[in-house]
């Protein structure tokens, strides 16, 4: 049995994250697993001046406790274990270790948090925010950036898509004209198409026009959204924490609740609504056969009880 110090443990972490990426693992997975071992790094560091050189349940033990107390959402803890857990299971296959020591701790039950969506009234408010920064775009690449901003929104609330799909689309991927789709291409399965209401074709045709005109000007790339400053396209593609710093920005303009996944929890609850069959949303949402909509159900009892209360009439507008 080896022992391990810190630098040891980074080494190994290191060769871990190129193997994951090599493996085919997302950005998104890759830059969680980054940030849960540093977690753990800060954690080693604070024990007895970093002499902990073998991990056994003990230290893991340990650790979990160090997490109880920074982090009160129990699936970021959960997260953070299954990660090491990942990471041990490396270092028994490489021969390091002979065992798991975080298969002897007992997983803490997942928590299913209810939904949190972004109400109608605050959706309706955000979407002419989008369309009044369009309007009153002062270049061409204010209005470009605009335009790209509310096709965002777009994708995410009538599309239910999550950043990393978004991040990672084509302009290519989409099929406009009387019946406007989504091309989604994930890694472990085969591409399917999500379908986009009708009214919203000529918008987006107008966003891929001036991308265009924008691109033979500058330079071209494939994808579908694009980084910029306030002078120029940088690269294509918005990473998932460019995606979400533009809607933490809207929501601290416009004092709104808005998040990428509040707003896709709020189309959910629209597909839901509109009596959207569910084997079609699980497919959109490339969710297993398997998963259910009971948390959203349950949302949407809770608010028809309580519009019941006040005797208030209850559209589907009043719940999301």
């Amino acid at each position: 049995m080896r022992t391990l110090n810190l630098e040891d443990t980074i080494k190994h972490q290191s060769h871990f994250l190129t193997l994951a990426r090599n493996k085919g693992r997302s950005d998104n997975s890759l830059k969680c697993y980054r940030l849960d071992f540093e977690v753990f790094n800060k954690f080693l560091i604070t024990q007895e001046k970093n002499k902990v050189t073998h991990f056994n349940s003990f230290v893991i033990k340990e650790f979990e406790h160090f997490l109880e107390k920074k982090y009160s959402n129990i699936n970021s803890i959960r997260r953070k274990l299954q990660t090491l857990r990942l990471f041990f299971d490396y270092l028994v296959e490489k021969e390091i270790y002979h065992e798991n020591p975080i298969k002897k701790i007992a997983s803490a039950p997942k928590s299913v948090l209810p939904p949190a969506p972004t109400k109608y009234p605050e959706i309706f408010m955000i979407d002419n925010y989008l369309l009044a920064m369009i309007d009153n775009s002062s270049s061409k690449l204010e209005h470009l950036i605009a335009l790209r901003n509310r096709t965002v929104f777009i994708l995410i609330y009538e599309c239910c898509l999550n950043v990393a799909s978004i991040s990672s689309a084509e302009s290519a991927d989409l099929f406009l004209g009387a019946n406007p789709r989504i091309m989604i291409r994930p890694k472990k399965r085969d591409p399917y198409t999500i379908t986009i209401p009708a009214q919203y074709n000529s918008f987006l045709t107008s966003y891929l026009d001036h991308l265009k005109a924008y691109q033979n000007e500058k330079f071209q790339f494939k994808e579908l959204l694009f980084y910029a400053n306030s002078h120029t396209v940088l690269k294509g593609s918005l990473s998932p924490r460019g995606i979400e710093n533009v809607f933490k920005n809207i929501a601290k303009h416009l004092s709104v609740t808005l998040t990428p996944k509040s707003l896709r929890q709020s189309g959910i609850l629209k597909w839901i609504l509109a009596n959207t069959p569910e084997t079609t949303m699980k497919e959109w949402l490339g969710v297993a056969p398997t998963y259910n909509f009971n948390i959203y159900k349950k949302y949407i009892k809770a608010q028809q009880e309580e519009q019941n209360n006040i005797k208030d009439h209850l559209d589907y507008k009043n719940l999301i």
